[in-house]
Formats: C-alpha cells, sequence, structure tokens
C-alpha cells in the first residue's frame, strides 16, 4: 500500500466541515434550495463511504502482521475484525479474552484496536472497571510510552490512548500522503500490545 486514500484524505483534511454536515442533518449555510442541498449531501455520503472503504484497507495492512503474531502465540482469544463495522466507525474494535474463556456465559471484560482520530490513528486498550483500572492500565505500559486517559478523548471510563501516530492531512498535495511511514509506526506502536502485555492485561488484576 504505497499511499493513503484520497477519499480519506479528503474526509480528514476537511473533518470540520464533513462531520458538521453529518451532525446538522443536512443543513448547509447559504444553500436553501433542495435539489442543490440533496446534491451536495449525496456527495458526501459518497465521500464518506469511499473514506470509510480506504479507512478499512489502511487499517488492515497497520494490524494484519500484528493480529498473526498474538494468534500464533493463542495467549488470548480475539474476535475478528468485521469489515462493515470498521468501514462505518472509521476503526478496528477487537474483544479480547482469555483462551479458555467461554463467550457466551461470561461478560465481555477487555477490549483494543485502532482508530482514526482528527489528527492520525489512535492505538488503545479498555478494561471495564471504569476510570479507575486506567492507572492500571498505565502501569502495564512501557515507561516510556506516551499515554492517555479517558477523559483526554471524551471517551468511556476503562479506555486507554498510547503512542497516538500522527497523520500529516493538511500537507497531503492533491489529497496524496503516502502510506508507509503511517503504517510502519503504527506496526511499531502495537507491538507494545504483545502476548506479555496481552497475559498481564488478562490476568494482571
Amino acid at each position: 500500500m504505497s499511499e493513503i486514500g484520497k477519499s480519506l484524505v479528503f474526509f480528514f483534511q476537511y473533518y470540520e466541515e464533513m462531520t458538521r454536515l453529518y451532525s446538522e442533518g443536512g443543513t448547509i449555510p447559504g444553500i436553501d434550495a433542495k435539489p442543490d442541498r440533496k446534491s451536495i449531501l449525496e456527495k458526501v455520503d459518497e465521500v464518506g463511504r469511499a473514506a470509510g472503504v480506504e479507512a478499512y484497507s489502511l487499517l488492515i495492512a497497520c494490524t494484519s502482521d500484528w493480529l498473526t503474531k498474538l494468534e500464533a502465540k493463542n495467549v488470548a482469544r480475539i474476535s475478528s475484525p468485521r469489515r462493515k463495522a470498521i468501514e462505518a466507525n472509521f476503526g478496528m474494535t477487537l474483544d479480547v479474552r482469555s483462551p479458555n474463556e467461554k463467550q457466551s456465559l461470561s461478560p465481555l471484560k477487555r477490549q483494543m484496536g485502532l482508530h482514526f482520530g482528527d489528527d492520525g490513528l489512535l492505538p488503545w486498550v479498555w478494561s471495564r472497571g471504569g476510570v479507575q483500572v486506567e492507572r492500571k492500565i498505565f502501569g502495564l505500559l512501557p515507561a516510556n510510552v506516551e499515554r492517555f486517559a479517558s477523559k483526554a478523548y471524551g471517551w468511556n471510563g476503562g479506555a486507554v490512548v498510547f503512542s497516538p501516530i500522527k497523520i500529516p492531512w493538511e500537507t497531503a498535495t492533491h489529497f496524496t500522503l503516502d502510506a508507509s511511514a503511517v503504517i510502519d509506526e503504527a506496526k511499531q506502536a502495537l507491538e507494545i500490545l504483545s502476548p506479555q502485555f496481552l497475559d498481564a492485561f488478562l490476568n494482571g488484576w
């Protein structure tokens, strides 16, 4: 994968505008004619859907090697990423359970993933227990790793974001950005979620 998809670059170059068009339910200041408004919103939806497809491709490129290594170690049962959910949410959410845990009989306690934020990619983990467990998760991460509690991103308690990967959307020329550096940095960040980390994450408290 040599380049980040152009629709994805466009979406995040104009992130505020794109999200406003979604959140305001079709209100476009200065455009009152319904046919014009409908045409613009159809284009917004088209770009958004294309960006979701491109987000999926980039996320798979970032995570496939890491997930293959974890599966080979059999330290945890990790749910398979669902393509439609990734495309819709611009992110990958993975349920994490102990290898012997029966999914149908026990509530979900741990998750991890990689999501797009407005300035890049955010690797994260989540544990049941609210904000009280976030300091415990901090203690499982290497001391030199940048980490943020859920409050920093307005996420649910128990979520910790680490090693954010900046993507310089604003520097793109003709919506063209190289993907290789982003993929390499994401792979390096995800190595923190090693078999040893997952073992402690699942069984450390």
